[in-house]
């Protein structure tokens, strides 16, 4: 249920990308007005990272105890959001103090999990008991786990994390994009967006596909070869960022 979830919340994530990208025929202008929104593709690519990385997380092979543990922590993290945001929009709620007997609930189930009880102690352990986890894992070991190279990974999540912040580099990268500029969109910053996206899509599509062998019948052969060059361009790295290939 949650990896079908997850999955359905990357293609959604993907399709928005897609109605972004002027010549895509999910992209619909007004009239003649052709707009490319590069602050717009590149928070969802990051979003799209996440949620890639997610999927690899929640859908790897685990003994039943490090499974209930990953749930629990999400369940957890969850909950306490949702009493953190309720009791600070609407303090008199009557759903604040369920909220929070819900989440010290979940807090107790989680500290006294015998695989959490065996884990290190540290500043991981303890920000998980905050809620400032929903993970077991960083994002910088799913990585390793994925395959995928670090380089790459923290370079192009950091670009698409300072437009989804709009900090200043946000502001002069939208400024010093010509959209006019043929080299600009296929081969600079706009390409760049959507290259994470397509990289990142192609991984969450293969771990979709080991999880569920019988829709690989549903993939052509074309379409195989496109997800693996992508897991490839993940995986070399930065030297890997070329001009786009004609397929």
């Amino acid at each position: 249920m949650m990896v079908s979830l997850i999955f359905s919340r990357l293609v959604l994530n993907a399709i928005s990308v897609l109605r972004l990208t002027p010549g895509s025929s999910f992209c619909h202008p007004v009239g003649t007005m052709q707009i490319w929104d590069l602050s717009g593709v590149a928070s969802l690519s990051r979003n799209l990272v996440e949620a890639s990385f997610t999927l690899h997380y929640m859908s790897e092979h685990l003994v039943n105890s490090d499974a209930e543990l990953r749930e629990l922590v999400w369940r957890y993290h969850e909950a306490s959001e949702r009493y953190k945001m309720l009791k600070d929009a609407l303090p008199q709620s009557p759903g604040v103090p369920v909220l929070q007997q819900r989440t010290s609930e979940l807090r107790s189930k989680v500290a006294s999990h015998p695989a959490f009880q065996v884990l290190p102690e540290g500043k991981r352990k303890k920000r998980i008991l905050h809620a400032e986890m929903a993970k077991l894992r960083s994002n910088e070991e799913i990585c390793l786990a994925t395959g995928v190279d670090c380089g790459y990974y923290n370079s192009m999540f950091k670009y698409g994390s300072n437009h989804t912040h709009s900090s200043p580099f946000s502001f002069t990268e939208m400024d010093g994009f010509n959209a006019k500029d043929e080299q600009a969109r296929e081969e600079g910053v706009f390409w760049a967006a959507l290259q994470t996206s397509a990289g990142f899509l192609s991984l969450a599509l293969l771990d979709f596909l080991r999880l569920f062998p019988d829709q690989d019948k549903e993939i052509s052969s074309k379409e195989r070869f496109r997800l693996l060059f992508w897991e490839q361009v993940l995986k070399r790295g930065p030297a890997s960022l070329v001009p786009k290939p004609n397929q």
